[in-house]
């Protein structure tokens, strides 16, 4: 018996991922994150398409996203500048007094930044999370139905209970 082959996306590769709810979301593959597509469409599109469209969020997925061969490859092109660019999300400090920017670099792997921050200037960011696959189809379905995503909400809600206090 063979092992099985491991199953590797590249930087630069779109994705079509079907929703819950019926029809087709989109990602793409970067350095050490995914972007995800403000795109929802019944039948799936090419790449040109995608492209052109604006970017819904930027996150981590678990690496069973990046393997997932359900979400179907639909192209691959050179990754454009501003994925060359650092990216940043909000945490909750592990000691209890406030919040992290965390920058995360494209290159290399493990690079980034952490710096300390208030809940205000955390506002309008990404939370620092890795999406298991199922999450992040729901995250787009939720998007399109104009409902709210519980996943999502539960961290923004942190920053909600802490605006009114300040850090230092």
């Amino acid at each position: 018996m063979h092992p099985q082959k491991k199953f590797k996306r590249r930087p630069g590769e779109f994705l079509a991922l079907s929703l819950p709810s019926g029809g087709y979301g989109y990602g793409r593959v970067l350095h050490k994150l995914m972007a995800f597509y403000d795109l929802r469409t019944d039948e799936l599109v090419d790449m040109d398409r995608v492209a052109a469209s604006n970017i819904l969020f930027v996150t981590g997925v678990h690496v069973t996203a990046i393997s997932n061969r359900g979400w179907q490859s639909i192209g691959v092109r050179p990754l454009e500048d501003e994925f060359q660019q650092d990216r940043k999300f909000f945490r909750k400090n592990p000691s209890g007094h406030g919040f992290l920017i965390y920058i995360s670099k494209p290159t290399p792997p493990n690079a980034y930044e952490e710096i300390r921050a208030s809940a205000g200037e955390c506002k309008g960011l990404e939370p620092l999370l890795v999406w298991e696959p199922d999450q992040i189809e729901q995250r787009i379905d939720d998007h399109f139905n104009k409902k709210e995503n519980i996943h999502l909400s539960h961290y923004l809600g942190h920053l909600a209970d802490q605006d009114h206090k300040v850090f230092h």
